[in-house]
C-alpha cells in the first residue's frame, strides 16, 4: 500500500500558522543593511539591528512585473526556502523523510 501525502494544502496551512508571529517583528534599532544577493533589479539584504531573533531578519527589494518579482523572490530566497522546507518535513516526518519508498 502506497501512502501519498497532500503536501500542498498542508504546507500552506503550516506556513500561514508559522508566519503569524513573523508579521510583527521586534526590531528595536536598525544599524544598517548587508547586501547578500541580487538578481536583475531586485536585491536581498540582511538587516543589522538589535533584535530578539537568533539571526537578523531579511529585507527584499523586489522590482519588475509580477512574473519578475515572483522569479526574483524564488531566486534570491532559494537557499532559505530549501532550508525551511527540509526543516518542516524533518519535523513532521522525522530525519529519514528523504529516503525513497521501497
Amino acid at each position: 500500500m502506497e501512502v501519498r501525502l497532500a503536501t500542498g494544502p498542508l504546507f500552506l496551512l503550516l506556513l500561514l500558522a508559522c508566519t503569524v508571529n513573523a508579521l510583527q517583528p521586534d526590531v528595536s534599532e536598525v544599524q544598517g543593511y548587508t547586501r547578500l544577493r541580487s538578481f536583475k533589479n531586485s536585491t536581498l539584504y540582511q538587516i543589522q539591528a538589535n533584535t530578539d531573533y537568533d539571526t537578523n531578519p531579511y529585507l527584499l527589494h523586489l522590482v519588475g512585473s509580477r512574473y519578475d518579482i515572483g522569479y526574483a523572490y524564488g531566486y534570491l530566497m532559494s537557499a532559505e526556502i530549501e532550508f525551511d522546507y527540509n526543516a518542516l518535513l524533518s519535523s513532521l516526518l522525522g530525519d529519514k523523510w528523504y529516503d525513497p519508498v521501497r
